[in-house]
């Protein structure tokens, strides 16, 4: 057998079924609502292979011997059987599940490919063998020798999991990746399928709830495309105008998100990166997994500086000046023009102290306006003309713009 319904793998299996095949097994058998599907093991992989009669070690050629490649009969009846049980002409994803089989660990997640909306018997065996081939692109390949695994025995599961048509999809995190604080969650909604989330495609709804699903705070942004269904695979649409400002998710929609996004935290006893798709008001859960960027949240006691005569003067002339706080990138433009001041001034033999200092915890030190003379306080009048020449102050411009 070399064909797995979720109903039958454990998250232990994660060797003969990859870290989302497993992962999606598991959560089947605790109940979280997965949309029906299987797991074509690594053993098929390495039975397709063998009857290809393809050489692994030292072949630059195998990606291409793979796409020329035929499933064997008994992995290709195994296959259609299940896919003729899902009904006539099913849409299904066709997603790559590489591992290893002597390191558990090794899930090289997102370096192969992920095929949406199959529709038709040909065209699932067909993107099954171009998920094999993925293994050996040059991507996935680089990928591995860059982590060290340049030497193993890859192997790659293929999930086939029925298509959900996605009316609102996106990612939670059940701990703040942004703050490591676990009493928030994170959710990032759009419309249509979410790959155009998991992609970077738009910039989506971003809310910040509390464990009870209570909004922190939220964004909402303008979403001008979706993907969607095509006749084959997916296509990418614009959203009315109307739409594209629209709020992704209601109060219920967010609250039964927040609800089996706990269940499955529980279950797993850990943070967790879930992709969930909503179709007829229902929550389905097409993926999940480990926190991988969560650092814990911390908290440090600044303490204020000692602020003498000489700060508090030019502090209120900071705060006159300036009321409001930089833009990050006001602040860059800020410090470059401040320092092309100090080179002018001492020239005209005038120091003035403009060093300002940003510690570690981002807190900045401004200077206090100390200032000093020099010898060429003797050649401000000769400089003074030079300022009134318009042709000298382009020419002076230029040559500080190439230094920056």
């Amino acid at each position: 057998m070399y064909l797995l319904r979720f109903e039958d793998i454990r998250k232990e299996d994660v060797n003969i079924a990859g870290g989302k095949g497993a992962n999606l097994g598991e959560m089947t058998q605790a109940g979280i609502p997965v949309p029906p599907g299987c797991v074509l093991s690594s053993q098929a992989y390495r039975h397709f292979i063998e009857e290809n009669h393809i050489a692994e070690q030292n072949n630059p050629q195998i990606r291409e011997q793979l796409l020329a490649g035929t499933i064997p009969e008994d992995m290709k009846q195994e296959l259609l059987d299940f896919y003729r049980g899902l009904g006539d002409n099913t849409r299904v994803a066709i997603r790559s599940s590489a591992t290893a089989e002597d390191l558990e660990d090794a899930s090289f997640a997102g370096q192969q490919e992920t095929y949406l909306n199959v529709v038709g018997e040909e065209m699932l065996l067909k993107k099954i063998i171009e998920c094999y081939a993925s293994l050996w692109g040059k991507r996935a390949v680089s990928y591995r020798q860059n982590q060290g695994y340049g030497n193993i025995q890859v192997s790659l599961a293929i999930v086939i999991q029925q298509m959900i048509p996605s009316e609102k999809a996106g990612v939670l995190f059940t701990a703040n990746p942004a703050t490591g604080n676990p009493d928030e969650m994170l959710i990032d909604a759009a419309f249509g399928l979410g790959e155009t989330v998991v992609s970077g495609l738009v910039t989506p709804d971003e809310y910040v709830c509390d464990r009870n699903g209570c909004i922190i705070r939220k964004h909402i942004a303008r979403k001008e495309i979706a993907i969607v269904y095509g006749d084959e695979l997916t296509q990418t649409i614009t959203l009315p105008e109307e739409q594209q400002t629209q709020e992704v998710l209601d109060d219920n929609e967010r609250l039964a998100l927040i609800t089996v996004a706990k269940q499955i935290e529980q279950h797993y006893g850990h943070g967790c990166d879930i992709e969930w798709g909503i179709a007829d008001g229902k929550v389905y859960i097409l993926q999940a997994r480990a926190i991988t960027t969560l650092n814990k949240a911390t908290t440090e006691t600044i303490e204020p500086p000692i602020i003498g005569a000489r700060m508090k003067k030019m502090m209120r002339f900071m705060l006159e000046k300036e009321p409001f706080a930089y833009y990050p990138l006001d602040y860059d433009f800020s410090i470059l023009i401040d320092q092309e001041k100090g080179h002018i001034l001492s020239e005209a033999g005038m120091g003035i102290d403009n060093t300002s200092h940003m510690s570690d915890l981002g807190v900045m030190s401004l200077p206090t306006g100390k200032k000093s003379l020099n010898r060429n306080i003797f050649h401000i009048v000769s400089m003074y003309k030079d300022m009134m020449n318009g042709t000298h102050n382009v020419q002076a411009a230029n040559k500080q713009i190439q230094k920056v």
